[in-house]
């Protein structure tokens, strides 16, 4: 509490409001009341919330072409933007600070596009077999384009590959190349040929590349 000892027009001692008050080699001073330093608890959960998005923005970055055409449907925001946010809010894993992607959560394209049948991906020599349910409707025509996702998580490289085949074909295949016995996280996803509508990515496993 602050002291006016001289009245309301004289010098005073201690805090009053928003200032502090003193006296120093006789003369009255007042100054400013100092700032609080920011709780230990608060800069830790900035570093939990700085982790997160650093986890997530790596693997978003090593597809990031990928992202903004899959993407481009989902609630109307930036392709980025989106990926970002549903991953935070669906495909984290592990306490801090050690983070993960979940990745049986994790999409690589986002839409309304209904989803289709999907069979576990599958090693050819050095590419990844994806298989699928090939029957059409109104609501899946037979030229969608396939959207075929592998992910190498300890080089943070992204395969992709869009239309190589459509979906009545039922199958297609990606290569990789130069990843023998490494192991990959794998997707698959449809686009329509005029890439206004996507559809969710199924996740196909992890393979082990012989």
């Amino acid at each position: 509490m602050g002291i006016l000892p001289r009245g309301i027009l004289g010098g005073f001692s201690g805090l009053v409001g928003t200032v502090v008050g003193s006296r120093w080699r006789d003369r009255d001073t007042i100054r400013a009341k100092p700032m609080f330093k920011k709780s230990r608890t608060a800069t830790e959960s900035q570093e939990i919330v700085r982790l997160k998005f650093s986890v997530v923005s790596k693997i978003l970055t090593s597809m990031s072409a990928l992202i903004s055409i899959a993407f481009s449907e989902r609630d109307g925001k930036p392709s980025h933007n989106s990926a970002l946010k549903y991953t935070l809010d669906n495909a984290m894993i592990g306490e801090y600070p050690d983070f993960a992607i979940d990745f049986t959560k994790f999409l690589v394209s986002s839409g309304k596009l209904p989803l289709t049948i999907v069979q576990p991906a599958l090693a050819e020599g050095q590419s990844i077999r994806f298989q699928w349910n090939p029957q059409v409707h109104s609501n899946l025509l037979p030229d969608d384009r396939a959207i075929l996702v592998a992910y190498h998580a300890p080089t943070n490289r992204t395969y992709y590959t869009i239309g190589s085949n459509i979906r009545s074909e039922g199958t297609s295949l990606l290569e990789l190349g130069g990843l023998s016995g490494a192991e990959v996280e794998t997707w698959l996803g449809f686009i329509s040929r005029d890439g206004k509508r996507v559809a969710n990515s199924t996740y196909t496993g992890k393979v082990a590349i012989p």
